[in-house]
């Protein structure tokens, strides 16, 4: 796997996992600071870097969000290019039933975080890092009503539940 340390693209390139039962807030919110954050460095610095975003799924089957918004997926961990920033929004419910139909994506991490690339897990997808082993020896955090689960199923985690 390349090194992310030696690209000199002139774009960063951003990946969002999309999965069924994910919270669409924690898809959108991340995107839309996103650019408002390139808008501003662009608004200062015409030499700053610009964003390339996708959403990376599993297959590129629709996504119904909760909120009744489909969601499609651009490309699979197969066909997605390397990224140097992979953010994971929020799980609904319970975790577990999602992470079981998503092999790919968490191996897909895996490799990624083995090239150098930067994961953030928002809420109860930090399930997501957990499960791939990343979190291991490591604190995390995730939503106060997975907290104890969270716990039981990652014991090697170093969970801190009062950090938001």
């Amino acid at each position: 796997m390349p090194n992310l340390n030696q690209k000199t693209s002139k774009n960063i390139k951003v990946s969002l996992l999309v999965y069924q039962h994910m919270l669409a807030t924690s898809l959108t919110l991340p995107v839309e600071m996103l650019r408002a954050g390139e808008a501003f460095a662009l608004s200062h610095n015409k030499n700053s870097k610009s964003l390339s975003i996708e959403l990376v799924g599993e297959d590129l089957k629709p996504i119904k969000s909760r909120a009744g918004i489909n969601i499609m997926a651009e490309c699979t961990p197969e066909s997605a290019e390397i990224s140097e920033l992979i953010i994971v929004p929020s799980i609904w419910r319970n975790p577990r039933p999602v992470l079981r139909k998503h092999p790919k994506l968490i191996s897909w991490l895996n490799n990624l975080w083995a090239g150098g690339s930067t994961l953030i897990g928002v809420g109860t997808g930090n399930c997501f890092l957990a499960e791939s082993g990343l979190l291991n020896g490591l604190p995390a955090t995730t939503h106060w009503h997975y907290a104890e689960q969270f716990r039981r199923d990652y014991p090697k985690v170093d969970l801190k539940p009062d950090f938001f």
